[in-house]
């Protein structure tokens, strides 16, 4: 990996090329730790230690999953929960249902149900009833007349 030189960093120096060493030296200490014969006491002990090990993250690999498929469960019950809560209330959107506990969902269902509730009121209060005649407006009913008197009428509005 190069280094860009600017500023802040410094050029490459003995003090690195010393802990480069220091590191390599460390990884060889360790080789020879391991190739080094313990007392045949400790290895048993190192073996019963690995296989409890072993064990415990068996067992804690059983417990994730019975946890993944207990909240999958859980999920599957609270969707139905949901599904269940939006056909009993018609006039909600099932989208306005939210949450992941069924506290979450039965205080959203509330409140889906008091905006419906509201939004019902407003509309209801808006609405007033016009009776609209189709068509033309009506014309008024006259008795047949003569046409002597529709002559005289016509000459009356003249006056």
């Amino acid at each position: 990996m190069e280094r860009a030189l600017d500023d802040t960093t410094q050029p490459f120096n003995e003090t690195d090329r010393s802990r480069e060493t220091e590191d390599v030296n460390d990884v060889a200490d360790l080789a020879e730790l391991e190739t080094v014969e313990a007392p045949e006491h400790l290895l048993v002990e190192v073996e019963t230690l690995r296989a409890a090990l072993d064990e415990r993250t068996g067992q804690l690999h059983d417990r994730e999953q019975e946890l993944a498929e207990r909240g999958a469960r859980e999920r599957t019950i609270l969707n139905r929960y949901r599904e269940a809560l939006a056909v009993s209330q018609p006039e909600l959107i099932a989208a306005d249902i939210t949450g992941d506990t069924l506290e979450e969902l039965d205080a959203s269902f509330e409140a889906a149900k008091d905006f419906a509730a509201r939004v019902g009121a407003s509309t209801a209060a808006s609405e007033t009833v016009v009776n609209v005649p189709a068509g033309a407006p009506g014309r008024p009913e006259t008795a047949p007349v003569t046409s002597f008197e529709k002559i005289r009428d016509g000459l009356a509005t003249r006056r």
